[in-house]
């Protein structure tokens, strides 16, 4: 699958076959981000449902702890810096500068990885169960959800280093970069949504 990640690949069955196959790559991950993107729609509607609801007050019943934003906070920039490298390595790979492609990978991929150990962590550690009401059941769903998220972009994340580090991104060559960047803009977004749903909609009514 040389060519699935946009690396430098051997040449198949011509130019015009080559573009078909970068076709059909793009296609299917925009297919897949799409999809994600419906099922995230859905747990945001249920969020809003469930909270405006609120059925005898189950929402977020009296002496549940909330959560600690300054933690949130620090794992949503996390996230983003992440986001902001890869696009840095992004418009980097287009202008043809290789230093800054690998650079911009490089501390995007440990910013992802960072990402995963201090989410599940976080997770751990929360100051409820999915038996302290909607809010807590909710939130554990979308942090569970991401951290999804986070560990199926890892194989991404490694492949698309060892061959940066490679140097077989080139700026005529750089398919994988911009399908994975598809995936982890909206990793990015969704780690964005589900930090910014409890603050605006937060879990305590009362």
């Amino acid at each position: 699958m040389e060519i699935s990640l946009g690396g430098q690949g051997h040449d198949v069955a011509g130019h015009a076959d080559h573009i078909d196959h970068e076709g059909k790559v793009r296609l299917g991950m925009l297919f897949y981000v799409i999809v994600d993107i419906m099922f995230a729609l859905f747990l945001i509607s249920a969020y809003v449902f469930l909270r405006g609801v609120n059925v005898n007050n189950l929402w977020f019943p009296d002496g549940t702890n909330n959560i600690d934003v300054a933690q949130t906070t620090l794992l949503t920039g996390i996230l983003v810096a992440s986001g902001l490298c890869f696009v840095l390595a992004h418009w980097a790979v287009r202008a043809g500068i290789g230093g800054l492609v690998k650079l911009g990978i490089v501390l995007a991929a440990i910013l992802w990885i960072v990402s995963i150990v201090m989410n599940i962590q976080y997770m751990g550690h929360l100051p409820f169960t999915v038996a302290n009401g909607g809010f807590a059941c909710m939130y554990l769903f979308f942090t569970g959800y991401h951290i999804y998220h986070l560990l199926l972009g890892l194989m991404f994340v490694i492949g698309i280093t060892v061959r940066a580090l490679q140097g077989r991104y080139t700026q005529d060559h750089h398919l994988g970069i911009t399908t994975i960047g598809y995936y982890w803009y909206w990793v990015v977004l969704f780690g964005i949504i589900g930090y910014l749903l409890p603050l605006m909609l937060p879990g305590p009514l009362h």
